[in-house]
């Protein structure tokens, strides 16, 4: 894979010209110490063939930001709606410049945004009535610290499947003005990740995804994904590593459990504190093997719903303990992270 040419390009150019299953994110997290507060960043825009969504927030000192002015749907069971606010992609010879804007006529609830992106460099502007803010996201050392993968590689015409590829080792800076109030930080503790996924995969029975970030206290970096339909683990697309030091350390045999009632919760939409519980996780690979807990400290849920989708995600924060055995050295998996449960009805177009 080529990820100087994938990032800068949209990827609808699937089965039939993308007229079903085109399907791309863009993800990208921060986790920043301002004045020795945690703030953590998360912003997404999903995107499919009818258009793109947008989604994101920011947690400091206790109180969460909306980015994209996502607004609780009508039924008020706290999931926010996917905006389907206007979002601008214009590719260039060097990467890609992401925007939008919420309706100008409201402008004292205008929320605005803009991604520069020049693989291996990022920069986000973002306005919102309540903060003003700049972030500046650099990959490190991008030749050995980013994960791709392709995911059956031969399709009828020569089109893949699904692929994508993870940064594991980003260094960040956020500055600017949260309730008018300035915040600065350069810490060296600062963390990022940008992910980018494109999919060619029509969903018609329901399926969910689990990923799950952490940035580890010892500068490494933890990664997982599964992926299942109709309950079943779909095994091409799993995911499993330990970044550190510039060398992947891949666990094909993983598991990751979220509480039933969590879960449950979640679908029934009667959970009203999230906050406090677990997500744990396991798994080996030969010799080398690793546990982690995570434990939720705040959570955004979104939902997008209409003929051509129907999809629940759930955002986690959260910081994590645990231990990693790779080669006989152990390591201390104390760090802070995120994860995304997605449930999908069908999402076909």
């Amino acid at each position: 894979m080529d990820v100087l040419y994938e990032d800068r390009k949209l990827h609808n150019d699937g089965i039939f010209d993308s007229l079903a299953g085109y399907k791309e994110w863009f993800h990208y997290l921060g986790t920043f110490y301002v004045d020795g507060e945690l703030l953590t960043f998360m912003l997404g825009f999903p995107r499919s063939y009818t258009g793109m969504g947008a989604f994101g927030w920011i947690f400091y000192k206790g109180q969460q930001y909306s980015l994209a002015g996502n607004l609780k749907d009508k039924n008020h069971d706290g999931f926010y709606e996917l905006q389907r606010i206007p979002i601008h992609f214009e590719p260039s010879k060097k990467g890609y410049t992401l925007s939008y804007t919420t309706d100008p006529a409201l402008k004292s609830n205008l929320y605005s945004g803009t991604v520069k992106g020049e693989f291996p460099d990022y920069t986000f502007e973002i306005k919102t009535p309540q903060l003003e803010i700049e972030i500046n996201m650099q990959i490190n050392s991008p030749s050995e610290s980013v994960f791709k993968k392709e995911v059956f590689s031969s399709m009828p015409f020569g089109k893949r499947l699904a692929s994508w590829f993870h940064s594991g080792d980003v260094k960040a800076s956020v500055k600017g003005t949260i309730e008018g109030v300035n915040i600065h930080s350069t810490d060296a503790m600062n963390r990022g990740w940008y992910e980018r996924m494109w999919s060619k995969v029509i969903v018609l029975v329901p399926s969910e995804w689990l990923w799950f970030m952490a940035h580890l206290d010892n500068g490494a970096v933890f990664d997982l994904y599964t992926a299942a339909t109709l309950g079943v683990r779909v095994h091409p697309l799993d995911e499993c590593w330990l970044y550190h030091e510039g060398i992947f350390h891949e666990f094909p045999h993983y598991e990751a459990h979220l509480p039933d009632h969590l879960g449950e919760a979640i679908r029934r939409k009667e959970y009203s504190s999230i906050t406090g519980e677990c997500i744990t996780c396991e798994g080996r690979n030969l010799e080398d093997s690793f546990t982690i807990k995570a434990t939720i400290t705040d959570f955004r849920q979104y939902e997008f719903r209409d003929c051509t989708a129907n999809i629940k995600y759930t955002n986690f924060i959260f910081d994590t303990e645990g231990e990693a055995c790779i080669k006989g050295v152990n390591f201390d998996l104390k760090g802070r992270g995120a994860a995304e449960r997605a449930p999908i009805l069908y999402w076909w177009l």
